[in-house]
């Protein structure tokens, strides 16, 4: 059952990183506090499901899964620290902005190899 709300965090973080990424680089052209809202909570969830997935993974699990996902929490925390500066500085601004979709890609493989594993 507890497996079950790491899938649902992790679905949540997709949903939130998703439209925070995106409403950022296409629609509204600035991290916003709202988009930056977003990305908080989606990054806070995204913790959270990888915390409980990592408690009832499986010896068997897929290192491409593992692989991605490690490296997809690192650029999401790197990314998040970006979020903080971005508002106050335009460098900062400018690194998240160019920096948005390599880190969505990055995070949405090891979310794809995760529903992958049977």
């Amino acid at each position: 059952m507890i497996l079950y709300a790491g899938i649902i965090a992790i679905s949540i973080s997709a949903v939130l990183y998703t439209t925070t990424i995106w409403g950022e680089r296409f629609f509204i052209k600035e991290l916003n506090k709202a988009l930056f809202v977003l990305f908080a909570i989606g990054f806070l969830f995204d913790l959270l499901g990888t915390g409980i997935m990592t408690q009832y993974a499986t010896i068997n699990a897929d290192w491409k899964h593992i692989f991605f996902g490690r490296i997809a929490i690192l650029i999401m925390a790197i990314h998040f620290v970006f979020a903080c500066f971005a508002r106050k500085h335009k460098r900062m601004a400018a690194w998240f902005h160019n920096g948005s979709m390599f880190a969505w890609f990055i995070w949405m493989i090891a979310f794809v190899t995760g529903i992958m594993i049977k």
